[in-house]
């Protein structure tokens, strides 16, 4: 009896130990193995066609004194929001190398208008920056009297002042305007292309987006997701450093498996037209069945160019913003837009005191909620401000009165997306479940080799 006890205990605690040394590296290699985007694999199927609901929503910045603010006055806000639209994206043109390294895709985003979780209708009126305006007056900045005087009469014929109210609708999705059809025809004969019409994201609901190229993770899968190219560059072109024009990491849907709390995940997005990295900020539970990493951008990312001397690459034009703006016109056909977070948040004093009504605070935050085993984005919330700036001149009335440059917000948008409890619970039963049991019952062999040998040495003893 005894050397049948403790032959048992001895073989219960070497199958566990071989559990504890040899299924990891299983567990892992089957991860491995299925992640690549490779035609016809679950991950391409969910990649190219995703079912989980994705969500746009925007806040526009409502100027509540218009006549004061035209006068001189510190501009009240109001943003009135969620205007909410769900997302339909396409694939097209999605082409695999010789050996399947490689994808080449386009992506076209259509945007539903979801009233059941907006605020108002999109009729709603909105007083805000009249895009026209800064845009043209942006462009004369640098130009003669003659050219200014020009400009300054063409907006009075068309009735132009420096605010408008229009329709939420067409402050996003275009409107258009008198005087950008009648320069158009100038526009041609100089060899420059104006848009049919003026918006937020004119152009941009059902329009086929920018060419990429990313590598399928099929030979390597730690470069899943990585973008190799952007309209057919391997790097950007507008800012001032090499650093800041590389293009790092992935378009943030996906990132390569095996994500641990130290890494940096990098990312590039088009939005910004930069690429950034996020930071682990602690574990998180999705549904109360699949445990996430969160990762978010780090307060060095927004800081100036004086306190984070690397982000001096982002200056344009010799010129450096404070901390928590990022001006982007060298990538926006010149206008003068800038981006930060909404409200301000994380960003200089100096542009939430120029204005009233903004309350910034940590919910404004983009984060995402990474599976570590798989590196998927089970949860995700895209947050950015729009904003343009507006430069005072002499030789436009509503510009006279303005006392220094001033970074005014147009909207704020929140792009997000969670998975379902049900794919939840299917990913936490198909993936997490035979892992965790075959961790307990390695773990309860062990505890019984254990058992079995102690009793097989007590009853030595009698």
């Amino acid at each position: 009896m005894f050397g049948v006890t403790l032959s048992l205990g001895i073989l219960l605690i070497v199958v566990s130990i071989v559990l504890v040394a040899v299924f990891p590296s299983v567990f892992r290699s089957r991860i491995a193995s299925s992640m690549p985007l490779v035609n016809g694999s679950f991950t391409f199927k969910a990649w190219n066609s995703p079912s989980t609901p994705i969500y746009m929503q925007f806040w526009l910045f409502s100027i509540t004194n218009p006549q004061e603010f035209l006068s001189g006055g510190k501009p009240l806000l109001n943003d009135v929001g969620p205007f909410t639209y769900q997302e339909r994206r396409v694939k097209s043109g999605v082409e695999f190398n010789s050996n399947g390294s490689v994808l080449r895709y386009q992506q076209s985003t259509f945007y539903h208008f979801r009233r059941d979780l907006s605020c108002c209708w999109e009729d709603t009126n909105v007083t805000t920056l009249n895009l026209m305006y800064v845009g043209l007056t942006h462009k004369m900045q640098y130009s003669s009297i003659h050219w200014k005087t020009m400009a300054n009469n063409l907006l009075r014929s068309g009735k132009h002042r420096l605010v408008m109210t229009r329709p939420a609708k067409q402050i996003l999705w275009g409107y258009h305007d008198l005087l950008l059809k009648t320069m158009q025809p100038i526009a041609r004969l100089a060899g420059a292309t104006l848009k049919s019409e003026l918006g937020l994201f004119a152009d941009k609901n059902g329009s086929l987006g920018d060419p990429y190229q990313i590598r399928t993770g099929a030979g390597d899968v730690n470069r899943l997701g990585e973008i190799l190219t952007w309209k057919g560059l391997d790097r950007l072109l507008h800012w001032n450093s090499s650093q800041a024009n590389m293009i790092n990491g992935t378009d943030g849907a996906m990132f390569p498996p095996f994500v641990s709390r130290s890494d940096l995940l990098y990312l590039f997005s088009s939005d910004i037209c930069r690429s950034i990295y996020l930071k682990y900020r602690g574990d998180v539970m999705l549904h109360n069945t699949v445990p996430l990493y969160r990762f978010q951008a780090p307060a060095e990312m927004f800081m100036n160019a004086t306190l984070n001397p690397s982000n001096r690459g982002f200056c344009l034009d010799g010129r450096c913003l404070d901390s928590g703006v990022l001006n982007i016109s060298a990538c926006a056909d010149g206008a003068p837009i800038l981006m930060s977070q909404p409200h301000f948040y994380q960003a200089a004093a100096q542009y939430q005191d120029a204005l009233g009504g903004l309350s910034p605070g940590p919910e404004f935050d983009t984060v995402l909620d990474v599976e570590p085993n798989t590196g998927l984005v089970m949860r995700a919330a895209k947050r950015l401000q729009i904003n343009m700036a507006v430069t005072p001149s002499r030789q436009f009335a509503d510009l006279q009165n303005l006392n220094s440059t001033l970074i005014m917000p147009l909207a704020w948008l929140n792009e997000s997306a969670c998975l379902d409890p049900e794919s939840a619970e299917k990913f936490r039963a198909g993936v997490l479940q035979p892992r965790d049991t075959v961790a307990r019952v390695q773990w309860s062999l062990l505890a019984i080799g254990f058992l079995l040998c102690g009793l097989a040495v007590l009853c030595l003893g009698f």
